[in-house]
């Protein structure tokens, strides 16, 4: 059994990278709030405003990288529209099978003969010769 590996590139389109922005804004909103609650003193827990507080300011801030990463996906694709993007991640696949993924697997090749002899567009002696040649192959 071969392996038959290929590359998959990930480039976020400019939908993409204008809706990570508007997620990311909604997110940093809510850190913020987080960020109020903690500060404000409105009779609660000392100890537990400021762990509150302290994750708002975290999550802010997480979310305002990842603001600023979408917005300069964005800019590039407004700057360079038929350029596109490079490639933000590669990742190697391997197919599940571990058979080659060009090739339709041995049981589909024999289907498509038989419904290509079906229909008439091979003749009796080319569906018997690529059939013996099929069966050749190892499988």
């Amino acid at each position: 059994m071969s392996e038959k590996k290929r590359v998959v590139s990930v480039k976020p389109s400019p939908g993409a990278a204008a809706a990570g922005m508007v997620i990311a804004a909604l997110f940093m909103v809510f850190g913020l709030g987080l960020i109020y609650v903690g500060i404000s003193e409105n009779g609660g827990e000392p100890g537990l405003q400021i762990i509150i507080g302290l994750f708002g300011v975290i999550w802010a801030v997480a979310c305002g990288a990842i603001f600023v990463f979408y917005v300069r996906i964005y800019k590039y694709w407004a700057a360079h529209p038929q350029k596109g993007l490079n490639t933000i991640a590669t990742f190697e696949v391997t197919d599940a099978t571990g058979e080659e993924a060009d090739e339709p697997d041995f049981d589909a090749r024999l289907r498509k003969l038989e419904a290509l002899k079906r229909d008439g567009l091979v003749t009796k002696e080319e569906y018997d010769g690529k059939r013996k040649e099929i069966m050749k192959e190892k499988w």
